[in-house]
Formats: structure tokens, sequence, C-alpha cells
């Protein structure tokens, strides 16, 4: 394990040498763990370096129209923030849950979004059948 701004800093390099041809990689993910060997736990300190839509997009439409693109968990990193006018960071599916009902409690003219971390980083990329269903009657 290194320290996290040093993980940072190493994707941040990686990033920049591969955003363009040939390699043109999508996404360079920093995934930080905490732990000793053997039982490593992840952080939520992930941070995604990605590369910018190759278009124009609805979300880039709508912020030219005065709207506001209020993005929810990890949205703003999908998209590299582009089109985005307003960016909150969640924890979790719930953190997600519970911010997504502060943007509703705010008056805003556009659209707003949410990723929620939990479906697709604990159980989604982990085939987890059984916990993904926990977590949909928890979120429902």
């Amino acid at each position: 394990i290194i320290p996290l701004e040093e993980l940072y800093r190493v994707c941040q390099f990686v990033r920049d040498i591969t955003k363009d041809d040939p390699y043109m990689i999508g996404r360079i993910i920093a995934r930080p763990y905490v732990g000793e060997p053997g039982d490593f736990t992840r952080t939520s300190n992930r941070h995604d370096y990605a590369l910018d839509p190759f278009g124009h997009t609805v979300l880039d439409s709508l912020k030219e129209a005065g709207k506001d693109v209020i993005a929810v968990g990890k949205i703003n990193d999908i998209f590299n923030g582009q089109g985005i006018t307003e960016s909150v960071r969640t924890k979790s599916n719930m953190d997600g849950v519970d911010q997504l009902l502060n943007v509703m409690k705010k008056e805003f003219t556009g659209i707003s979004f949410t990723n929620l971390v939990d479906f697709d980083a604990l159980y989604g990329h982990r085939r987890d059948e059984v916990g993904y269903a926990h977590a949909i009657e928890e979120f429902d």
C-alpha cells in the first residue's frame, strides 16, 4: 500500500501518458485500500481519471441552456466533469440516497441523477447475486 496522495499522483501520470492515440484508455481508477497483507479493505477515496466524452452530450446542452446538471455519486467521474454544474460525492448507497434527497429539497431547474455506488462496487463487479439482492431489499 502506498500513501493516498502518491496513488493519485501515479494515476494522474498514467492518465497523462495514456489519454491520446494509440492508447486512449477510457479511465484510470485510483482504488485505495487500507490494512495489512491478507486483510485489505477498500476505502471510499476512489478517484477516476477519465477521458472527456468524445462528443457533445445532453449534459452539455442542458448546461449551455443555463440548466442545472447535478451529479450525485460517481457520475461526475464518469463524465470527467463535462456538462456537470454541481457534483456531490457519496460513500455508499444510503449516502447516495440521502444526498439525492438533499438535492431534491433544493430549488433548481434541470436534472439530477445518481449512481448508487455499492450496487456496482460491492456486488455487481464481484458477481455477488445474493449481496446484490440484499442491497436491493435494503434500498427498497
